[in-house]
């Protein structure tokens, strides 16, 4: 039996220039491939600020993803724009939250206004990252179906068909939020529970809302326009206000929260009085954390079950994947910086076990 082609890297999409090699080399099909996805987030992202036609520029790609904020949770998208990935299973932890199980397909292309990536799918997550668009405004649509599930649940993944990659994040098994971690560590952890509340609790943003599409885009919207102006266009105006006449302009806002409207006001309040104490570097940080604050953190301290499931997940394949893709996570911090070796060991220790030799490479990144 051939060595199953393995690659180990830290920063998640940095994958992808070692599944193009893949397809360069006839290791994948260039086209209607599957991947299973284990992870603690969708990856489903795609920075606007990159338009979509750089996909087709790899190497400068690459070098854009580098460079984005948002580029570890980007390199899935690209590979349904270009024509590769027709199916995705992901495969979530159970506190990562961020999606319902269920079947989904939709379309991603080119948004014919923008030149931005775009989908059709109005899900939640996608209203949050400023992603859908009507169907008919995509250009060089291609469609994903994907699957959203997890191990031991009423919604367990089918097993993987050839042809597919299976990709796996370490942060799987145990997660944190280095952003709330990072927050928590500067300003407080009472700070940073008021921040949560702040940027998570909204009603758009629960997976089980029942506000309509439209309604979700109207709260995503005027609740980013709201805290950008504070924090980013007009924050000297804001800290000159009274909290009186902040919490009269933050009035809109509170409908768009889950619970009682005077427990929203309440915590409101404790935000402005939370920023006028605070310096220049602070509010930056509550500029840089806030929007992240909501990601999956669960530092588990024992991760042999899950590494068995997986196992047991696995042998039900109808065969070995292409290739095995591996995230490390730990430079970004999502993974808990004493667990990256045992978990990695555990790991490519089952895969072995389970289809026989692997040939890992880890590329310079």
């Amino acid at each position: 039996m051939a060595a199953i082609p393995t690659v180990v890297v830290d920063d998640h999409h940095h994958v992808l220039e070692p599944i193009h090699k893949a397809i360069r080399k006839r290791i994948l099909p260039f086209s209607n491939w599957n991947m299973v996805h284990f992870d603690a987030h969708p990856d489903l992202a795609f920075p606007r600020s990159i338009p979509a036609d750089r996909i087709f520029a790899p190497f400068a790609f690459y070098d854009d993803l580098d460079e984005s904020e948002a580029g570890i949770a980007s390199f899935l998208l690209p590979l349904v724009y270009a024509g590769h990935m027709k199916n995705l299973v992901w495969v979530k932890p159970p506190w990562a939250t961020q999606m319902l199980l269920g079947h989904e397909e939709f379309t991603v292309g080119r948004h014919d206004a923008t030149g931005e990536l775009r989908v059709s799918s109005q899900h939640t997550y996608f209203v949050d990252e400023v992603m859908y668009a009507n169907p008919t405004e995509l250009s060089k649509a291609q469609t994903l179906h994907l699957s959203v599930c997890e191990l031991g649940s009423g919604s367990m993944p089918p097993a993987p068909a050839d042809p597919y990659v299976l990709d796996i994040c370490l942060d799987y098994f145990a997660t944190i939020n280095p952003f709330q971690k990072a927050f928590d560590a500067a300003c407080g952890v009472e700070d940073g529970q008021l921040l949560r509340f702040i940027y998570g609790n909204l009603a758009f943003k629960t997976a089980s809302s029942t506000l309509s599409h439209v309604e979700k885009r109207e709260h995503q919207a005027l609740h980013a326009a709201f805290l950008d102006r504070i924090i980013q266009g007009e924050t000297p105006r804001f800290l000159s206000l009274t909290e009186n006449a902040f919490l009269e302009l933050a009035t809109p806002l509170l409908p768009l929260y889950n619970g009682d409207p005077l427990t929203t006001r309440r915590h409101f309040a404790s935000y402005y009085r939370m920023l006028q104490r605070y310096t220049d570097d602070q509010r930056a940080l509550v500029q840089w954390a806030g929007p992240c604050v909501d990601l999956p953190a669960f530092e588990n301290s024992n991760v042999v079950p899950m590494v068995e499931a997986m196992r047991t997940y696995l042998k039900a394949s109808s065969g070995p994947p292409r290739m095995i893709t591996i995230a490390t996570s730990k430079a970004d911090n999502y993974t808990p910086e004493d667990l990256v070796e045992p978990i990695l060991k555990a790991t490519l220790a089952m895969l072995s076990d389970v289809f026989g030799p692997l040939a890992v490479t880890t590329p310079n990144e």
